[in-house]
């Protein structure tokens, strides 16, 4: 079995197989393009509600954070090149704005920000403040704020 591997998305199935391959010692590097994990509409449709995220929270703060996994949010795959069994991925991490690790996801910021971002929920309009949790109403792993500029 492969020693290090890297599972792209954002849905509950990827954090699954991330969980599962660490549980069974490969060292895990998760790249999903949104913000927290959970929120990969396209390849999850079942975690697209708020409801929906709290029951498969604990799966997700497992995942996250697991020591043999290496979580990169807010990512996109730029290019994949190698042959069998020695691949190497290029991404590239979009800024978050705001820092992850000193983050502690209270809220304070986004009471005080005045600006407002229009932003499509579930398919209705919503506006937000540009700094806010990374799922809108709902637990988010990791919790760490981020701007939209």
């Amino acid at each position: 079995m492969a020693r290090r591997v890297a599972v792209i998305g954002g849905g509950v199935a990827m954090a699954q197989a991330a969980l599962t391959l660490a549980e069974l010692g490969v060292e895990v590097t998760v790249i999903t393009p949104s913000t927290a994990l959970g929120l990969d509409n396209t390849t999850d449709a079942s975690a697209t509600s708020s409801q929906d995220l709290l029951r498969i929270w604990p799966l997700l703060v497992r995942a996250a954070s697991h020591p043999r996994i290496s979580l990169y949010t807010n990512s996109r795959v730029e290019a994949i090149a190698g042959k069998q069994g020695e691949f190497t991925i290029k991404a590239t991490r979009l800024p978050r704005y705001v820092r992850q690790d000193l983050c502690v996801g209270c809220g304070c910021c986004e009471e005080a920000c005045s600006v407002k971002v229009p932003s499509l929920v579930d398919g209705r309009r919503v506006s937000h403040t540009a700094i806010h949790a990374p799922i809108l109403g709902a637990k988010a792993v990791p919790s760490a704020y981020c701007i939209d500029k």
